[in-house]
C-alpha cells in the first residue's frame, strides 16, 4: 500500500499538528480534509500500519478535539465527527489491545471524549451524527478492546 510505504499517515498527522486552534475557515477546511483522509485510511487497511501510528491517531485525535472545543460554526462538528470515526476505525480491528494503553492515556481517552461531546453549557452537543460517532468510539473502547477495564477485570472475564 503506497500510503504506508511513503509515510502518508505520518504526513497527515503532521498536517493536523499545524492547526493550533481558532476559527480560520481555510485552516478548518484543510483540517476536515486531513481527518477525512485519516478516517478513510483507518477504515481500509488499518492492520498495514504500525502500532505507534495507530496510537498516534488516537492521541492526535484527542488533541484535535480539545483544540476544537471552543470553535463555533458548522465545520468544527464535521471535523470532530471525522476524528471520532478515524479513532473508531482504529479500535475496531484487533491491532490495539488494552495493554497498548497506559492508565493516563486510558483516563484521558474517556474524559476527553465525554468533554468533547458536550457543549460549552455542559449539555450534550446537538449534532446527532457527532454524538453517534463519539459514542461508537467509546463503545469500541469499552466492549471490543476493554481499554477501560482494569487488568483484574479482564483476567476475571476470561475465567
Amino acid at each position: 500500500m503506497i500510503v504506508v510505504r511513503e509515510g502518508g499517515m505520518n504526513l497527515l498527522l503532521a498536517a493536523d499538528e499545524d492547526y493550533h486552534g481558532g476559527d480560520d475557515t481555510s485552516e478548518l477546511i484543510a483540517l476536515r480534509s486531513v481527518w477525512g483522509a485519516l478516517r478513510n485510511l483507518a477504515s481500509y487497511r488499518v492492520e498495514a500500519f504500525q502500532k505507534y501510528q495507530l496510537l498516534a491517531v488516537i492521541d492526535t485525535g484527542h488533541n484535535t478535539l480539545t483544540k476544537l472545543l471552543t470553535v463555533t460554526g458548522s465545520i468544527a462538528p464535521q471535523i470532530m465527527e471525522r476524528v471520532f470515526h478515524a479513532m473508531s476505525n482504529v479500535m475496531m480491528k484487533d491491532c490495539l489491545t488494552a495493554d497498548d494503553f497506559d492508565e493516563v492515556m486510558t483516563a484521558d481517552i474517556l474524559s476527553n471524549s465525554l468533554v468533547n461531546l458536550q457543549n460549552l453549557n455542559g449539555g450534550w452537543k446537538q449534532e446527532p451524527i457527532l454524538l453517534i460517532a463519539g459514542l461508537r468510539f467509546l463503545k469500541h473502547c469499552f466492549f471490543k478492546q476493554k481499554i477501560f477495564c482494569t487488568r483484574w477485570e479482564i483476567g476475571r472475564a476470561h475465567v
